[in-house]
């Protein structure tokens, strides 16, 4: 069935593009900082999501050899070696910087409409181009999808139609002059649009015709 559109929230939509697009602005300049402070791993979606859930811990896994961890000669874990070690300066920026944005990324889900609530850790719905995340199309469908509506079916589309019609045969009777400008079209009749009635029948008020100039 053909869906005809009947509306667009469009500023609803512009709302809550604003609030995933802050966001994306976060997973970006992630990016950025990887790149301008190290060269030891890729830039990717599942790279940023562990550095997210533990930036010490990834970049840890990166520098030591977890095979000689050791403090005055004793075995020691990686909980505690974590909290031993000096991380290089540029390591030190990275860390800072992904600990600041899952502070920020783990406040409340961005609520987007009553039925669509964004886990803002997730990176969900997005994908690497280059160096930079962008949104899929398909998402941002979807979500403008929730702010539209739609016609449900056969008898919608033609009632929709035919008050399209309507409106625009009421726009030409204003022009041609049956009916009177400045008339109260809240309060507009039958009679007004040209018809009158005989035995229980509309018909059309050929006098009404007759004397459109």
């Amino acid at each position: 069935m053909e869906r005809i559109l009947l509306s667009h929230d469009k500023r609803g939509f512009d709302k809550a593009l604003k609030s995933i697009n802050a966001d994306l602005a976060i997973y970006n300049n992630l990016v950025e900082v990887i790149n301008e402070n190290t060269d030891k791993f890729a830039v990717s979606k599942e790279n940023i999501q562990t550095l997210l859930a533990d930036p010490k811990g990834f970049l840890f896994d990166l520098i030591v050899d977890k095979s000689h961890m050791s403090f005055n000669g004793l075995p020691i874990n990686k909980k505690k070696a974590i909290e031993l070690i000096d991380f290089p300066k540029e390591l030190n920026i990275i860390i800072s910087e992904f600990q600041s944005a899952k502070t920020e990324l783990s406040k409340a889900g961005h609520e987007i409409t009553s039925d669509i609530t964004i886990d803002r850790l997730s990176l969900a719905n997005i994908e690497l181009v280059g160096d930079r995340f962008v949104f899929t199309p398909k998402y941002v469908s979807e979500i403008e999808e929730e702010f539209s509506s739609y016609t449900r079916n056969e008898n919608q589309n033609e009632a929709f139609k035919l008050m399209q019609q309507f409106d625009t045969i009421i726009d030409r009777l204003l022009k041609i002059g049956i009916i009177k400008p400045g008339q109260d079209l809240e309060e507009l009749k039958l009679r007004d649009l040209g018809f009158n009635f005989y035995d229980r029948k509309r018909i059309i008020d050929l006098s009404r015709i007759r004397r459109v100039r």
